[in-house]
């Protein structure tokens, strides 16, 4: 009897044992799964990235039309207010493109709009510099960094449309 009462303790603990495990196995899996619903979720900005620099790079583009404009109709001050305005607008976005959590396909195409964002930022800084002291060096600087801008706001789209 008492032998019997101990196989009957061991099969209680044992199946007490398999169904903590069982638990274990389900409350581990069910975990697992949510972390990688998380990270999921971290690397799901991709899109929003993709929409976001768009929209941004649409938006700077009148910048090109401004400049040629007030350029040619030698409105230097104004020139130097609109680089001063852009080059606000640029920090902001600078600031804001570090938040995106992207996935290893994407990053790339960050790293082209990133550079495209700091070197128009010092295109504006020259044409501000520029508009302030008419120095020729200002403005041929800031010639350069505006093509240098616009090679890699090209080699972000080819990236972009390679993803």
């Amino acid at each position: 009897m008492i032998k019997q009462k101990k196989e009957k303790k061991i099969k209680t603990i044992l199946t007490a044992l398999v169904i903590l495990m069982l638990m274990l196995l389900v409350t581990g899996i069910t975990i697992s799964l949510d972390i990688y619903g998380k990270l999921q979720q971290k690397t799901n900005q991709d899109s929003e990235f993709r929409e976001w620099s768009q929209q941004n790079a649409n938006r700077l583009s009148p910048f090109i039309t401004d400049v040629n404009s007030l350029m040619s109709n030698y409105s230097y001050t104004e020139l130097g207010s609109l680089a001063s305005q852009y080059q606000s607008s640029i920090t902001t976005l600078l600031n804001d493109i570090i938040k995106y959590n992207l996935s290893q396909r994407y990053e790339s195409s960050r790293i082209e709009y990133t550079l495209f964002l700091q070197n128009l930022n010092l295109c504006c800084k020259y044409l501000e510099l520029f508009s302030g002291s008419f120095d020729q060096n200002d403005l041929k600087i800031a010639i350069l960094f505006f093509d240098s801008a616009t090679e890699h706001i090209n080699q972000f789209y080819a990236v972009l449309n390679n993803t």
